[in-house]
This record gives structure tokens, C-alpha cells and sequence, in this order.
């Protein structure tokens, strides 16, 4: 299986349930992004426009890639 794990939930050492996730594995190629715009700003906006997608704000953000 490939992908990049996000979320780790087991301990070394520790028991775990039969029903517990022990880690989460996901496709970073396959990723739905959910936002929130304006009434204003979804007037806007066209099927098939593109968008660039960043982590943080400003001059510090790293860019995750592009989307339409």
C-alpha cells in the first residue's frame, strides 16, 4: 500500500482493541479540500477554475499544488 500516514494512534508496548484504527493511510493525489466562501464569492466562481491550494498564510505558505 502506498500513501503517507497521517494519523498514528497505536503505542508500542500497548494493548490495542480489535475495533481501534491504528493508522491512517491516505492517497495525498486523491484529496477532497472543503472550504467555506461568501455568497459574494461563490458567484464567482466557474466550473473548471483553478485554484492553487497552500498550507498557511502569506509569505509563509507552502504550496500543496494545484486544483480546479
Amino acid at each position: 500500500m502506498s500513501g503517507v500516514v497521517t494519523r498514528m494512534n497505536a503505542v508500542l508496548g500497548a494493548s490495542v482493541d480489535a475495533n481501534q484504527t491504528m493508522v491512517e493511510v491516505v492517497d495525498p493525489m486523491a484529496l477532497d479540500i472543503v472550504f467555506n466562501v461568501s455568497p459574494a464569492e461563490a458567484s464567482r466562481i466557474q466550473r473548471g477554475d483553478t485554484a492553487t491550494v497552500t498550507s498557511g498564510e502569506g509569505t509563509t505558505a507552502e504550496a500543496l499544488g494545484p486544483g480546479v
